[in-house]
């Protein structure tokens, strides 16, 4: 018996998963991250995004090609899930269908996006269940549960507290939109969404009720993909400030960081270094009380699951007794002269530099000030020496100007000069030329009028100059905009001087400042987005 399986019940241990979960949903990516986890190891999970990542009338082969990778020889660790459509929507069962029939014996888990409540999740485990029933698989595939509207997240203690399913993810885009424009757009940076009050309840809803019954709390995406240190300072936030033990990737460079970050480390077993003394000594052997482990996270610790190691705090000098912490621009080796509170005199030797441009210095026994020091009396004269020399230059800089004042005769006021003759402005840097991709994403895009809310509206149109970049107006503004295909299969068109980006999903476009951080416009609904919005209706009314 383990000391986790001694001192846990089993539903009071979350499952062990991994700390990163890879959304992919364009086949090209898809294809990659399993072949990426092979090379890395079981670090992150695949999730094989159907809902996102499936063309509109290409659900079925979107489902087969899920299933294909799941069951190829690049699932080396069994690790590669799927995310389904919705339950209301009308590729969810065909989806369940052919990812069971076809690679349920392989499935790390089918991940249910945008339940209203329980009862949509009930709904799911009970689809789920049926086909495995019929297709013979002794293995209940695990399930989980993306958590967007405001339904599931006023039940989610009650999901989590379902026996099936293994993990909760919050949905962070589409919790935002579902409060319509009330959550400005700076709530879903990576910084924002740390601190918008709504956003912030919802994750530690989400994290306390999968606690609470043994789940795996996963946070959601970060969308600045590029920005690795964004990345991997929200990975720590949620890890040790909200209590997520699991987080979403949407771009293959955010993996490694958020297994770092999410993968906490153990202290180290043998001892703890003793800062007053400068000796090791064993864990054991009368340690600080605030350094003592609990017995119930000892096993977490060894186990890589625990906190921040507890003596790092003092090797680093805060709040350690025995150190001091003195002015920069001393070196290691260096001994200095202090006085003490009580009047006293101290020589420190400093022996190790803090991590901020001070030193730590080690006091050495006290004596009494009868005389001052040489190093009070260098201080002193040297404080005397800059004191007069600065008065000295004063007085100089203040006659100087005196007599030039009273000498001066009194001159015409000069003739302005000619203003210089304007330059022409330079002709703008020629876009760089479109690959494959890009034009392949250009041609996903949904070209002409968008109506928009607040009777706005915005309209899109090939660049006339370049080969796959598109022009996008509102009102009397127009961005040249790049297409980029996510890997969730939403189309992005990123405007190439960086202010502003139009996002295109499956029902609905916006317009967003990127600099300012706010919505420029919302609820853009071009007639493509209106028909597919009407088949997914009226097959769902069925």
């Amino acid at each position: 018996m383990t000391p986790r399986q001694a001192l846990f019940d089993a539903a009071d241990v979350a499952p062990a998963l991994p700390v990163c979960d890879h959304y992919s949903g364009v086949e090209a990516r898809m294809r990659k991250s399993p072949a990426l986890q092979a090379e890395l190891g079981p670090v992150f999970d695949v999730t094989l995004d159907c809902e996102d990542g499936a063309p509109v009338g290409g659900e079925a082969e979107h489902a087969q090609l899920c299933a294909e990778l799941v069951m190829s020889a690049d699932n080396r660790f069994g690790r590669v899930g799927a995310r389904v459509h919705p339950i209301d929507h009308p590729s969810f069962e065909h989806d369940v269908d052919t990812l069971v029939r076809r690679a349920g014996s392989r499935l790390a888990y089918l991940m249910v996006p945008k339940p209203r409540g329980v009862a949509d999740v009930k709904r799911a485990v009970d689809e789920i269940d049926h086909f495995i029933r019929i297709h013979g698989h002794g293995r209940a595939i695990p399930v989980h549960v993306l958590v967007e509207t405001h339904g599931a997240l006023g039940e989610v203690a009650a999901i989590a507290a379902l026996p099936r399913v293994e993990s909760i993810s919050f949905g962070l885009m589409d919790f935002v939109s579902a409060h319509r424009g009330a959550i400005p757009f700076s709530a879903m940076g990576a910084e924002g969404q740390f601190s918008h009050p709504l956003v912030l309840r919802a994750k530690l809803e989400i994290a306390a009720a999968c606690h609470a019954h043994g789940k795996v709390p996963s946070h959601c995406v970060v969308t600045e993909f590029k920005d690795l240190r964004a990345l991997s300072a929200a990975a720590t936030r949620a890890s040790r400030e909200l209590g997520y033990t699991r987080m979403w990737s949407i771009h293959p460079d955010q993996c490694a960081p958020s297994s770092r970050r999410l993968r906490r480390a153990p202290p180290k077993p043998t001892g703890h270094r003793d800062p007053a003394r400068g000796t090791g000594r064993p864990l054991g052997a009368d340690p600080p009380p605030r350094h003592a482990a609990r017995p119930r996270q000892l096993p977490l610790f060894l186990a890589g699951a625990g906190a921040r190691p507890p003596h790092r705090a003092a090797a680093a000098g805060r709040g350690a007794p025995g150190l001091v912490r003195i002015d920069e621009r001393l070196s290691r080796g260096q001994t200095v002269a202090s006085r003490t509170a009580g009047g006293r005199c101290r020589c420190s030797h400093v022996s190790a530099a803090s991590g901020r441009q001070q030193l730590v210095a080690r006091p050495g026994p006290t004596a009494p000030c009868s005389a001052p020091s040489s190093t009070d009396a260098h201080l002193r004269d040297t404080a005397m020496n800059m004191k007069s020399t600065l008065a000295i230059a004063a007085a100089l800089c203040l006659g100087a100007t005196v007599a030039a004042a009273q000498t001066a005769a009194p001159a015409k006021p000069a003739a302005k000069p000619a203003a210089p003759a304007k330059k022409a402005a330079p002709a703008p840097a020629p876009l760089p030329a479109a690959d494959a991709e890009q034009l392949a994403a250009a041609e996903r895009a949904h070209t002409g009028e968008y109506q928009c809310e607040f009777s706005q509206s915005i309209d899109v149109s090939m660049n006339p100059k370049a080969n796959g970049y598109l022009d996008v107006k509102h009102n009397k503004q127009v961005w040249t905009m790049k297409p980029v295909v996510s890997s969730t299969g939403a189309v992005r068109l990123e405007d190439v001087k960086g202010q502003t980006l139009l996002l295109q999903i499956a029902n609905k476009s916006m317009l967003m400042d990127t600099k300012a951080g706010r919505r420029v416009v919302d609820g853009c609904v071009h007639e493509k987005q209106k028909e597919s919005a009407a088949a997914v209706a009226a097959a769902a009314a069925k």
